[in-house]
């Protein structure tokens, strides 16, 4: 199962044989992804920037669309990032696997900044690519999970936020719970 948050989610089964090393993340995107590591899965979490330079994550919810946090544009306007950003694709923003550029975006109307009282609510947007991704869209999941199924799952962040050293651009991923 898929939760998407400012950072990709990503519940597991008890079972997942997966190593995933214990980090935390308390809130986007200016939290370390401590204990992180480099991670060359999970195809569907892109960075969002420009040349090489990562300023949010994303996730590839259908072949041209990223779903990311409204808050990725309070310090840089969504028009900005539109005309002169790119969705990276790969492990390293630096050298990706493929780039594309974007269209479009919206923010969700209730938006409230994360500054506010409401701390980031509908904290959502979207960036229309201007042509399709070459990999798979992320399961979107738009019902709670329920007990039984939550029971026992791994819940993983991944995405190209800050390492412990305050450097960005590479995809990592840390075990949240």
């Amino acid at each position: 199962h898929v939760v998407l948050v400012p950072l990709l989610a990503v519940l597991a089964s008890a079972d997942d044989t997966r190593e995933m090393l214990p980090g935390t993340v308390d809130a986007p995107p200016s939290v370390p992804i401590i204990n992180g590591t480099v991670e060359d899965e999970f195809p569907a979490a892109v960075g969002l920037g420009a040349g090489g330079f990562t300023l949010c994550s994303g996730s590839l919810i259908t072949p041209r669309m990223v779903l990311t946090a409204a808050h990725c544009s309070e310090e840089i306007p969504l028009e900005f990032i539109v005309a002169f950003g790119q969705a990276f694709f790969g492990t390293d923003a630096a050298s990706p696997d493929d780039s594309i550029g974007f269209a479009d975006s919206v923010t969700h109307p209730d938006y409230r900044p994360l500054s506010s009282p409401d701390l980031g609510a509908f904290d959502l947007a979207i960036l229309i690519l201007d042509e399709d991704a070459e990999v798979a869209p992320v399961w979107f999941r738009t019902e709670p999970l329920g007990e039984a199924q939550a029971e026992g799952a791994r819940v993983m962040s991944v995405g190209f936020g800050l390492d412990e050293s305050g450097a960005s651009g590479t995809k990592r991923s840390a075990r949240l719970i």
